[in-house]
């Protein structure tokens, strides 16, 4: 069932829609989810998130195993769009790809376990310095801009900017590094 009503964060007009899960559990009862009542997938920078049924009384989530059939309707969650409900995550996406990237790649490195300690010759160990995960960031950067240069090349060339980005971080944190 369908009831057309306002969101009251935000005072906009959504749908709430019965949520059919994609794996039904006995304990769990269904519920209903907001719905953006202007949404039009052609003009809409956010992708779908559910597929309403063809008497728009019913949605389930769309995943990558099960995607809009030709019958149903795209739909976005209102939760996706609401600006009083904005998140991190969802502000993370105005940042531009390349700094995502960049910060994604430089966080695996920090959090690596394959290189966490520097050995020395005399066998003391210390932290791997900042300089040094940078410089590995940027390295994998590079790698990942020439595997995707000929299957993706927008998603290569923001790789090649997030290696620019770590690259000219990695100048400026040598430089104030001790030796």
């Amino acid at each position: 069932m369908r009831h057309l009503t306002t969101c009251d964060e935000c005072g906009a007009r959504i749908a709430l829609v019965l949520v059919v899960p994609e794996h039904p559990r006995k304990s769990k009862k269904r519920s209903y989810i907001p719905l953006d009542l202007d949404y039009n997938d052609a003009l809409s920078p956010v992708p779908p998130s559910h597929a309403l049924s063809t008497g728009r009384t019913t949605c389930r989530p769309l995943t990558v195993d099960h995607p809009i059939a030709p019958h149903e309707f795209p739909a976005l969650t209102h939760f996706a769009t609401c600006p009083a409900r904005q998140s991190p995550v969802s502000a993370a996406r105005a940042v531009p790809r390349p700094r995502r990237l960049a910060a994604v790649l430089l966080q695996r490195e920090r959090t690596s376990t394959s290189r966490p300690l520097e050995i020395h010759p005399d066998g003391s160990t210390t932290r791997v310095r900042p300089a040094a995960t940078l410089a590995s960031a940027a390295a994998l950067a590079h790698s990942a801009a020439t595997y995707w240069r000929l299957d993706d090349p927008d998603l290569s060339a923001d790789y090649a900017l997030a290696a620019e980005l770590l690259e000219d971080r990695y100048a400026r944190v040598w430089h104030r590094t001790p030796v």
